[in-house]
């Protein structure tokens, strides 16, 4: 056996063919790396929150996400070259076997459809808070990060759910350019009130509580009160008849939980002994 040809052999074959398909072992693994420090350089470089910011970071993950099948099937298209087979030759298979595939992968086709329209309609982007309908239960969370083909959101628990475009069928988007704070609470009426002092008192009160909980940068409008929303009749002796009052405010997209939580808390410490019948009036806590 002539050790030297065989040495010689394998050397030519390295320096004719292993080295590219090395070089395209590296860039094959180099591409997804490459494409996430692009999304996370640009994703610095952008303020969060603004309507404009999230279609663009939605924008650049497929814009990403397709320049890395591109780069995927360049990759290929040198191996076969490389190693000698016919790219004409491989046509008619590839056809053949593109055709099954396609076949079998309809709902993945569909989920690259619905994403090119979420992103094209700016239906929601990266930051925004939604819930989706469409799926087998509804789902709600912050989307984290948005491609073609699915949708990644973290819920309120911490929970990363994938959710394929497709799915996505009905929408409810909580975080496009502003949104609104409303408060419902049925409150008992005294024999000194009437509708209009009724309705002074819980305007006063919300604005307090604006005010107190720090949410007074986070409202876009004016607060406003809705008298008579429904009235209730009493429950139990002594109970006087409530009213539903709602009140309402436009506020910064997705911050309307908090200014309601604010709000809520001041009308029920304003209100909270009409709530009781007055021999059942319990001792207040006087703290540890």
């Amino acid at each position: 056996m002539n050790w030297k040809y065989l040495l010689l052999d394998f050397w030519s074959w390295i320096v004719d063919h292993g080295l590219t398909l090395a070089a395209a072992i590296i860039v094959g693994i180099l591409i997804p790396r490459i494409g996430r420090l692009i999304v996370r350089i640009v994703t610095e470089r952008m303020t969060r929150g603004e309507e404009q910011t999230k279609s663009q970071l939605a924008l650049v993950g497929a814009l990403v996400y397709i320049l890395e099948v591109v780069a995927y099937f360049f990759v290929i298209y040198t191996v076969l070259t490389n190693l000698g087979v016919s790219t004409v030759g491989a046509a008619v298979p590839a056809t053949v076997v593109s055709a099954a595939i396609g076949f079998g992968a309809q709902t993945v086709i569909g989920d690259f459809l619905s994403g090119f329209f979420i992103i094209s309609e700016h239906q929601y982007g990266v930051g925004d808070t939604v819930s989706f309908d469409g799926v087998s239960e509804q789902v709600m969370g912050t989307v984290v990060r948005l491609t073609l083909r699915s949708t990644q959101i973290r819920t309120a628990n911490g929970e990363l759910i994938t959710v394929p475009n497709s799915q996505a069928s009905v929408t409810i988007n909580y975080s496009q350019q502003w949104s609104s704070a409303v408060v419902d609470l049925d409150i008992p009426m005294t024999d000194d009130d009437t509708m209009t002092t009724l309705s002074d008192t819980v305007a006063i009160v919300s604005e307090r509580a604006i005010d107190t909980a720090g949410v007074r940068e986070d409202i876009l409008g004016e607060v406003t009160v809705m008298p008579a929303m429904s009235i209730t009749a009493p429950t139990a002796a002594g109970v006087p008849w409530s009213v539903g009052m709602r009140v309402t405010v436009d506020v910064a997209p997705a911050t309307q939980w908090k200014v309601q939580r604010a709000i809520r808390a001041a009308l029920i410490n304003e209100f909270w002994d009409r709530f009781q019948a007055p021999g059942d009036r319990p001792t207040p806590y006087a703290g540890p």
